[in-house]
């Protein structure tokens, strides 16, 4: 669905898309990366679809290295992916980070990888309002394709 809703948009005439999601909803777009082309850019903060429960974690990061190898050349031109400190829903935050790198590398998209920051912590980190003062202006400009 995040899919067909990108490719409306380019129909109806917009140039650059960029997709934001945070825990499932980043998650989903980091499945929708299968579907060519998706967005101009997309920025992941905190994905999940397990659960914080340990049982499931080796099932986590095996999903999220799927999804990352399944990526399709030309989804994205630019990927950003955020990961906090202390959240209980990531199975292995360097794992993860370096999966992310590698599927946006073999697309051939510019990635930008903010691992575990001092601050804020925990699964619900975005949404902490020093979040944006940290990172805001440096996430808006890679989504908008400054360096």
């Amino acid at each position: 669905m995040l899919a067909a809703g990108t490719a409306r948009l380019r129909s109806e005439g917009y140039r650059r898309i960029a997709v934001v999601g945070e825990s499932r909803g980043a998650f989903i777009m980091l499945v929708a990366l299968r579907h060519a082309p998706l967005a101009e850019a997309v920025l992941l903060m905190a994905p999940a679809a397990h659960g914080p429960r340990p049982e499931r974690r080796p099932s986590a990061l095996a999903a999220f290295r799927e999804a990352c190898a399944a990526a399709a050349p030309g989804t994205v031109r630019r990927g950003g992916l955020v990961l906090f400190a202390d959240d209980p829903y990531d199975p292995d935050p360097a794992a993860r980070a370096a999966a992310f790198a590698a599927g946006m590398a073999r697309c051939g998209a510019e990635a930008l990888v903010i691992d575990r920051p001092a601050a804020p912590t925990g699964h619900g980190a975005a949404q902490d309002p020093s979040f944006d003062a940290l990172f805001g202006a440096r996430l808006a400009g890679f989504l908008g394709g400054q360096a």
